[in-house]
């Protein structure tokens, strides 16, 4: 079976946030490559499969890289207000990074002369801490005094001191869960043990995506609350003649 499909679609997911503006004559090169794979023969085929997956793989590796560094760069002038009318995050969603990298620091500069230094030195401080627990920067439109305005430096660094609290809140719990679930497993216990595999399922999807993990035990407890709710009496709904 060819790998062409397979690296079709990991090109296309990486078309979809932007990688044709980011880097057009890569896209094209690649996309080049696939299309010609058709036809060939098993060695010929092999050999163009493997200078696409290597092109491709580095294609993927450096655009990681530049929308990391965009994404931060883009968060740091949302909590400064240097981007009232979203121009910065546009260019963020079209893959724009060059732009973002080439007129960003100048507009962060020209946003922090003319906000309070104790503000800022705050923000800039959580913000450093967001970003290395991987904690949501922006959007801060609820810190910001109307619909529109760019956020409120105080406001912003009060709305990611939560966001960060509630992010340590989280991760505690699942922690917790995970530890529960592995204490309830009998010392002695067969392969298919219920506890066993439901503790061991928690702690591989712990290791795989602790953000995942939070989600789903915050929508667990979502439908605990509503399993807790009264039962309706019985006929209640009924209608009288």
């Amino acid at each position: 079976m060819s790998e062409a499909p397979l690296l079709e679609a990991r090109l296309a997911a990486l078309v979809a946030q932007g990688a044709a503006v980011f880097d057009g004559p890569g896209v094209r090169f690649i996309s080049g490559l696939l299309s010609r794979s058709a036809g060939l023969s098993a060695t010929a085929q092999a050999r163009l499969m493997d200078r696409a997956r290597s092109r491709l793989g580095a294609l993927e590796a450096r655009f990681e890289a530049a929308q990391g560094a965009a994404e931060a760069q883009v968060a740091a002038l949302a909590v400064a207000g240097a981007d009232p009318d979203g121009a910065f995050a546009a260019c963020l969603a079209q893959g724009d990074f060059r732009t973002i990298e080439r007129q960003a620091p100048g507009a962060l500069r020209a946003a922090q002369a003319q906000a309070p230094a104790a503000d800022l030195a705050r923000l800039t401080r959580l913000t450093a801490e967001a970003r290395r627990r991987g904690v949501p920067l922006h959007p801060l439109s609820d810190a910001a005094d109307a619909p529109g305005d760019p956020p409120d430096p105080r406001a912003a660094g009060d709305a990611l001191a939560q966001r960060l609290f509630k992010a340590a809140a989280d991760q505690a719990r699942a922690a917790l869960v995970v530890a529960r679930a592995a204490d309830a497993v009998p010392a002695h216990h067969g392969p298919y043990n219920a506890e066993a595999l439901a503790a061991e399922g928690l702690a591989h999807l712990e290791r795989l995506s602790p953000a995942y993990l939070r989600v789903w035990l915050a929508s667990l407890e979502g439908l605990s609350a509503l399993s807790a709710l009264p039962e309706r009496p019985k006929g209640a709904g009924r209608r009288r003649r």
